[in-house]
């Protein structure tokens, strides 16, 4: 149940459970509220097994659903009903969606349990395409959705006149293969919106990977999480999404734990790589300084790392997680002073200031700040010095201007 709760707060991005109406509750006078089109039911959570539906009222609550305005947020759940249950059957939940498929007042639909294949969803057609309100889709355990469903949706995006709203999709616990993980990508794609993608508890694999990481290189992306726990995925898998992370600035939350990936200290070293390339100072600067947190990585001597540089990246200035990251790695020590002998005066100078700054603020890199002022006093200084050489000849030039002016003047009165 725990970890039921976790995939819905991931997927969904805002209704307190607080405020859910729960149908079985005193299912007449709430089956009521739904054909009255009553204003004060907004949130309902409505479970097939509590009371037990007939077949004539779950389809007709689908119609009230349908032409209902007020409704904002519907979860579904098909719960201890068995496999040959009637309101399991193809026409029963063929008929249901169509008169769900009239409104156009939700914002978040969670659909638990559900066949919802390409037929289904293809008579949801009309909700995808009219409905301007629709924030959240959650499908969950949907007995291996296949490729086409995610396509219906697609297509359905496309055919509206407005850009989509949505901005999480949750298509967890529902069979995806790597065949599969394009189609959804695609649809990630036609939701300019999408923050959130929740494909965990699959069965996505290394193949899958590539089009995940497509997706998140593309310039439109603006995903925010992104959960892949609990499918099939090994290290060479990780190693594709950590590889496409290192040029994605939006991206802050990834779930990867529960995958394959055998020595997960292998995954640690990838990710802690993707957020300081130690390589270089340049390389380091250059590195993912966007990326807050990383599930499936504890548990290791080297995650500490890891949990530092997550720390660091939550500094809102990502100029100042780059300079913390440089003096993690590149100024503790004995350092290697040669790569400061290449760089430009102004960068020399700057990283004096850095140190200096450091130094009086938190009581550290004392040593760093003492090795380069001994090594290059004559860059750390030298730039300073030769500005004010140049604007005090500056100032006795104008001064000698000034001087040559007034004998001009006094020549030009004694000649009168």
């Amino acid at each position: 149940m725990k970890m039921e709760e976790e995939k819905s707060s991931f997927a969904s991005s805002s209704t307190d459970d607080d405020c859910v109406t729960y149908y079985d509750d005193d299912p007449d006078k709430h089956f009521d509220a739904l054909k009255m089109n009553s204003s004060l039911l907004t949130n309902l959570l409505v479970s097939s097994s509590e009371p037990p539906f007939s077949v004539d009222k779950w389809i007709e609550l689908g119609k009230h659903i349908g032409t209902n305005t007020h409704l904002k947020y519907l979860e579904i759940r098909m719960d201890g009903t068995d496999e040959d249950d009637l309101l399991r059957s193809s026409e029963t939940s063929e008929r249901f969606f169509a008169g769900l498929s009239s409104n156009r007042s939700l914002e978040k639909l969670i659909l638990q349990d559900f066949i919802v294949g390409h037929t289904q969803l293809k008579i949801l057609k009309p909700f995808f395409v009219y409905n301007d309100n629709l924030v959240d889709i959650f499908i969950d355990s949907a007995y291996d959705l296949p490729q086409e469903a995610a396509s219906v949706m697609t297509d359905a995006l496309r055919l509206r006149k407005k850009e989509s709203p949505i901005k999480a999709v949750s298509i967890s616990s529902c069979g995806v293969t790597d065949k599969s993980v394009p189609a959804i990508t695609e649809l990630a794609m036609v939701c300019p919106q999408l923050q959130i993608l929740d494909l965990s508890f699959n069965q996505v694999k290394e193949g899958g990977c590539d089009a995940i990481a497509a997706y998140l290189q593309h310039p439109k992306c603006k995903l925010k999480k992104l959960d892949l726990q609990y499918n099939k995925i090994s290290n060479a898998g990780i190693r594709i999404i950590a590889g496409s992370i290192q040029s994605n600035s939006r991206l802050k939350t990834l779930r990867v734990d529960g995958n394959e990936t055998g020595g997960k200290e292998t995954s640690v070293d990838v990710f802690a790589n993707l957020l300081c390339d130690r390589s270089s100072i340049n390389a380091t600067c250059a590195s993912n300084h966007t990326l807050q947190k990383v599930t499936g990585c504890d548990g290791f001597p080297s995650s500490k790392i890891l949990e530092r540089l997550l720390q660091v990246n939550q500094m809102e200035n990502k100029i100042k997680s780059a300079r913390e990251k440089i003096f993690m790695f590149h100024l503790e020590g004995e350092f290697d002073l040669a790569p400061f002998e290449r760089m430009d005066l102004k960068v020399v100078v700057e990283v004096m200031g850095w140190l200096g700054k450091d130094c009086i603020l938190r009581q550290r890199n004392m040593s760093a700040f003492y090795r380069l002022l001994r090594k290059f006093p004559r860059q750390c200084f030298g730039g300073y010095l030769e500005e004010c050489e140049l604007r005090t000849r500056k100032i006795e030039k104008l001064e000698q201007e000034v001087e040559d002016l007034k004998t001009s003047n006094k020549r030009l009165k004694c000649e009168e």
